[in-house]
């Protein structure tokens, strides 16, 4: 029985050898349609973009990611500009003086327009004059804008 089987599984791999070859010359002697044997336009881009070469869905979500950047950039950009024009860190005042500012504002709690505010910054600052110090609380107000604005961006 083993000289049986043995031919028998010999037979069966010549068969299957002969049936592979004659199957592969029929169908390279087959004249086929010419854009059957082209990958649809889907299957092209999904070879091609699953490649290392190109991505071809993050390339526009790149551009359109530094596009934004850009926007940003320029964005802080013009609110530095006006924060310079506004006097910088200070409002324009010396920092000790500024200084001054800033703990009178947090002695009255924020409340930089009540008389009590001011008439203590002229008493702590005197060789400054109420409308300065009035423009001083609007620049220093417009500033805090600004950085407002600046930390929304980033």
């Amino acid at each position: 029985m083993g000289i049986i089987a043995s031919a028998l599984e010999n037979y069966k791999l010549n068969n299957f050898a002969a049936i592979y070859k004659a199957r592969n010359e029929k169908r390279k002697s087959m004249k086929r349609h010419p854009f059957k044997s082209i990958k649809s336009n889907q299957q092209q881009y999904e070879d091609f973009s699953s490649s290392d070469e190109y991505d071809f869905d993050r390339a526009p979500r790149q551009s359109k990611l530094i596009g934004k950047i850009d926007s940003i950039k320029r964005q802080i950009n013009g609110i530095n500009e006006r924060d310079q024009l506004l006097g910088g860190k200070d409002c324009g005042w010396n920092s000790n003086d500024h200084q001054q500012f800033l703990k009178l504002r947090t002695k009255h709690k924020n409340n930089l327009y009540q008389i009590s505010f001011r008439s203590d910054c002229m008493l702590c600052l005197p060789y400054f004059s109420e409308d300065v110090i009035m423009e001083h609380i609007e620049r220093f107000l417009k500033r805090e804008k600004l950085m407002k604005e600046k930390k929304t961006l980033t």
